[in-house]
């Protein structure tokens, strides 16, 4: 998934219309709701919060302590 870049599609979107209707969906309601997030293929540690910027998402990852 690209955070910055919800609409593109990857070569393992088996229905490209649907995977990117569902990344915002869910990206939207994660930064909506301040939700906390556990992704393996964002960047360490891999849990964070996502934060709308401009019609995009930002990755805010969760810092120890």
């Amino acid at each position: 998934m690209n955070r910055r870049h919800p609409s593109w599609r990857t070569p393992w979107d088996g229905d490209a219309a649907r995977s990117v209707r569902s990344r915002h969906r869910l990206l939207a309601l994660a930064a909506a709701e301040n939700l906390l997030v556990h992704a393996y293929h964002l960047p360490f540690p891999g849990l964070g919060r996502v934060a709308g910027h401009g019609g995009t998402f930002r990755w805010r990852p969760e810092r120890p302590g």
